[in-house]
């Protein structure tokens, strides 16, 4: 394994890892907050490869983590995903706000220019 290949798959992917679900995680999370009122508990994001005790990673499809000792709360990859939508969705409209629209240039040109009126006091 040449060195630039190590680099880049241990070590950047690494990085670009905890920046990514960090980002994520940190605007899912205000996200849900506000749409549920802070109704839903969130599990920290230092809990984002936890499963539900008895079970392992292939089988635990719950998106809640029951801990000993404290009430259930939503996994953090969940937020995660909550967060990725969200910046999906601001990406969606960045592109439609200021995509070239053919027709609405046209109607712009298009239009007729309204009579001035004068007031004669």
């Amino acid at each position: 394994m040449p060195i630039g290949e190590f680099i880049g798959e241990v070590i950047l992917r690494g990085i670009f890892e905890i920046i990514f679900y960090t980002l994520a995680y940190y605007t899912g999370a205000p996200v849900l907050w506000i749409l549920t009122f802070g109704r839903i508990r969130l599990a920290p994001l230092t809990s984002i490869d936890s499963t539900n005790r008895k079970k392992n990673r292939w089988t635990d499809w719950s998106i809640w983590l029951h801990r000993k000792g404290q009430k259930k709360a939503l996994k953090a990859d969940y937020t995660c995903v909550v967060g990725m939508l969200v910046w999906v969705a601001i990406g969606i409209g960045i592109f439609l706000i200021t995509r070239g629209d053919d027709q609405t240039e046209r109607k712009a040109a298009h239009t007729i220019p309204l009579p001035r009126l004068e007031l004669k006091i």
